[in-house]
């Protein structure tokens, strides 16, 4: 868990006892507020990347040439974003291009 889930996780909790002990009504606007920075919180978490389209070059040996966002789904070439950015310029998604096996 990084630290953003766990501020946002003790930011509930605190939230939730409060309420508790006290005639306070819930805020929906609170919670509505707490799934917008959850969305962020999941955007800040690194994800790997779904392979989609591979390129035979050599017998029997295949190299990524396209990859699928994690989060949006959006194709996008995989040499020239992983060799610059560490997160998907359309939605924000932090990339994950780590080997598999690692």
């Amino acid at each position: 868990m990084n630290k953003y889930q766990e501020a946002l996780d003790k930011l509930k909790e605190n939230y939730e006892n409060v309420f508790k002990a006290s005639i306070i009504e819930r805020d929906n606007e609170f919670y509505e507020d707490m799934d917008a920075l959850q969305e962020l919180v999941e955007k800040a978490t690194p994800k790997k990347v779904i392979y989609s389209d591979y390129e035979e070059v050599d017998d029997d040996i295949y190299v990524a040439n396209t990859a699928k966002c994690p989060t949006c789904g959006n194709e996008f070439e995989f040499g020239y974003w992983n060799d610059t950015y560490n997160h998907h310029c359309v939605c924000g998604q932090v990339i994950d291009w780590s080997k598999e096996d690692e």
